[in-house]
């Protein structure tokens, strides 16, 4: 699977926001997911909201929204792909699993707190507090035994939420382990996370209904790319490329028939194995962009202290079966071409290094979101060709089936005009 939710361009640069923390004291188990419609929309005053939060932290964005109807474009469909993954989530139920559901709850009093800490537009007047280390102490103690007790089980509970996100993401599947260190600064942002939260909520009534709507939005935002990035993580059964389909695509397109780079290889390799200078044919018929030494001269197509398993497999079994100075029979094909091989010299001890000569006809295909880089191997290509035509068959299915829509008539704040040169004296 290649899918990649993508980072959206407009709301990277998103201020910390907060919202009515409905969620705050909720164990997993009682945390309420976000009804499937809660993703459905992105309005024109939402968009608006949006565009002038971005406008002072980044102008420059919005210049080139101004200037760029493609790139305005591509932001609304990037919005509406990310609310489509959002929304399939919460149908699949992904949003009432319990760590998910509590990391959604997280999600709203961290952003509390950080809008707390940070606060943006009108609210720099109300926020931008710092919180005590007696607050903190405070807050530990609780104003009986009852509720410091409660406040530790919602702080394990919290730091279990963390760890399970961790390990879901671990490579290995381990247990993630915390040190001491880590957990009192864990207790440390826990405690000053909900003290925020707590005075973000006495202070709330002074906000205006329109920094309360674009805290509403920017939470929505920022709870639908965590659901996204969660539905992504189960679709790869719906969009991975089989081998019959990988085969049937590149059975179709003429321009992947390879007979005519096979038999200029076989030529290639009929001569070398007449007695023609190798590292002269490879500097003139290999395709192998590695083949310059260190000084940027032609190689002969030399690769010298090879390792035990640094090439693909049926070139080192080719290699490591013929003796100094031999050349591979047949042609040696890998997913990057057609090789011919000869060995130079090799340690017969199990892990030792060995020296190659080959010259490679190219196959690989040029890779279309990197043109200035090395090709993919035909299957590879092909893999991604359906894979992301399948990708944008379920985002379309998705946006249609979840009835995704997002305001494209959204205007942009006025230019800041330029400051003008000083004239000289």
């Amino acid at each position: 699977m290649n899918w990649r939710v993508r980072q959206i361009a407009v709301i990277g640069c998103l201020a910390f926001a907060a919202a009515s923390s409905s969620a705050l004291g909720q164990t997993a188990s009682q945390c309420l997911p976000p009804a499937e419609s809660a993703f459905r929309s992105m309005s024109r005053a939402e968009m608006e909201a949006l565009i002038a939060d971005v406008a002072e932290t980044n102008p420059v964005m919005i210049e080139r929204l101004r200037n760029d109807p493609e790139l305005r474009k591509a932001q609304v469909e990037d919005i509406r792909e990310l609310l489509a993954f959002a929304s399939a989530a919460v149908k699949d139920g992904l949003a009432s699993e319990n760590v998910n559901c509590a990391e959604l709850a997280n999600l709203r009093d961290e952003l509390v707190a950080g809008h707390f800490w940070l606060g943006d537009g009108e609210a720099k007047t109300l926020f931008r507090d710092t919180i005590s280390e007696e607050q903190v102490a405070d807050f530990w103690k609780g104003n009986n035994t009852q509720e410091a007790a409660s406040r530790k089980e919602q702080f394990e509970r919290f730091l279990s939420v963390k760890l399970a996100l961790l390990e879901r993401h671990s490579p290995d599947g381990e247990a993630t382990t915390v040190a001491q260190e880590e957990r009192v600064q864990a207790e440390d942002f826990f405690a000053r996370t909900k003290i925020a939260v707590r005075e973000f909520e006495s202070r709330k009534a002074q906000l205006s209904d329109g920094i309360k709507g674009l805290i509403e939005m920017n939470i929505k935002l920022q709870q639908a790319q965590f659901l996204a990035r969660r539905y992504a993580e189960t679709i790869g059964s719906k969009i991975s490329a089989s081998d019959d389909e990988i085969a049937k695509f590149i059975t179709a397109r003429p321009e992947f028939d390879n007979s005519a780079k096979k038999a200029k290889a076989e030529q290639i390799l009929l001569r070398a194995k007449k007695g023609e200078d190798f590292a002269v044919l490879a500097n003139e018929f290999t395709e192998d962009p590695g083949n310059r030494d260190e000084s940027g001269k032609l190689a002969g197509g030399l690769y010298k202290g090879v390792g035990r398993g640094v090439f693909l497999p049926a070139f080192e079994q080719a290699a490591l079966s013929l003796k100094p100075g031999e050349i591979f029979p047949t042609l040696v094909e890998t997913d990057f071409g057609f090789h011919v091989v000869k060995l130079e010299r090799k340690d017969s001890s199990a892990d030792g290094t060995f020296d190659v000569r080959h010259i490679l006809i190219d196959t690989t295909v040029a890779d279309p979101d990197a043109p200035a880089g090395r090709g993919l191997p035909v299957r590879e290509y092909a893999r991604q060709q359906i894979e992301t035509e399948k990708e944008r068959k379920l985002l379309a299915s998705l946006i249609q089936t979840h009835q995704i829509t997002v305001a494209d008539d959204f205007s942009l704040p006025a230019a800041t005009a330029k400051p003008q040169p000083r004239k000289k004296n």
